[in-house]
């Protein structure tokens, strides 16, 4: 910190003076962010396995049929690849720190029964998208649309969503912060 020279003395009522306390302080420019790379070697084809089947996907093969959400991050679409026909998710993401993360998340959950499937990912015009497994609804969702029939959900059900977000923050348990994102 750079030492910054002291105000000039403060005339008191009672004829003292005294000086004030300067709280500046010399803030540092932090350089410019790097432009982002390719993470991982990622390309705009990758393979990926749907049950028995293994098959090659191209961004360009990517179909959208509807935006399925959108936040801060991102944005998450339905797509059908163009050959195969397959339906399935892409999160659309430009956002590097994050899109790691949701990376090495997916990576890290192909193991957990709770999770949706990660197939692969792509990079495409400093975007990368991640693909995976289509759900039916996601669980806010499911939520809004309870509560829009004034109805509630079983304490049984609630019950179990409560274990497989359990099973889910325990398979990826390791020097690691939750920052939401349950699907």
């Amino acid at each position: 910190l750079e030492s910054l020279p002291a105000p000039p003395p403060v005339a008191l009522s009672a004829g003292k003076s005294k000086r004030k306390k300067d709280l500046r302080i010399s803030c540092m420019s932090k350089p410019p962010a790097p432009n982002p790379t390719t993470p991982r070697n990622l390309d705009s084809r990758t393979f990926i396995t749907i049950g028995d089947t293994n098959f090659e996907v191209e961004a360009d093969d990517l179909v959208t049929i509807s935006e399925l959400g959108r936040g801060a991050y991102g944005v998450v679409e339905k797509v059908r690849h163009a050959q195969g026909g397959t339906i399935m998710a892409v999160k659309v993401s430009r956002e590097q720190k994050r899109l790691l993360m949701d990376l090495d998340i997916n990576m890290r959950t192909v193991d957990c029964f709770y999770t949706v499937t990660f197939y692969g990912a792509l990079f495409r015009e400093g975007d990368v998208w991640i693909c995976m497994e289509l759900m039916d609804t996601s669980l806010d969702k499911f939520y809004r649309k309870v509560l829009d029939k004034n109805m509630t959900i079983p304490e049984d059900i609630l019950g179990e969503i409560a274990v497989m977000t359990q099973a889910l923050l325990a398979s990826v348990s390791s020097p690691f912060t939750w920052a939401g994102g349950l699907s």
